[in-house]
């Protein structure tokens, strides 16, 4: 590697094993035996340690948003549904009429 920050990310491209060839090959024709015990060893460190640790890290907060969201989404179909009663039952009797109901499922089974 040409640099440590460089180094830094070629090992942390490495922890996804998406160009593992990419990044071993280089060290491979150098030292052979010795880069397989290093990167090797790096990865299965990485995947079981490190991605334990990083996968809870990433999650949590996304779990966080997704309540938060259907909670939000539940709030807005709470207040749409009592919008649509109050517009059903202009006089607020708390229930409909007969004629305002069978006119709404007549609406819904002509839909068909």
């Amino acid at each position: 590697f040409s640099s440590v920050p460089i180094a830094w990310l070629n090992m942390f491209i490495l922890t996804s094993i998406e160009s593992y060839p990419d990044v071993m090959l280089p060290a491979y024709e150098i030292l052979p035996m010795a880069s397989v015990l290093f990167f090797g060893s790096f990865i299965v460190i990485s995947i079981v340690f490190l991605q334990s640790i990083a996968v809870p890290l990433v999650y949590r907060p996304f779990q966080r948003r997704q309540r938060q969201r259907l909670l939000r989404l539940k709030l807005r179909e709470r207040k749409a549904l009592v919008a649509a009663f109050e517009i059903l039952d202009p006089k607020s009797k708390d229930e409909l009429e007969h004629d305002v109901m069978r006119r709404l499922l007549s609406t819904f089974a002509s839909e068909d």
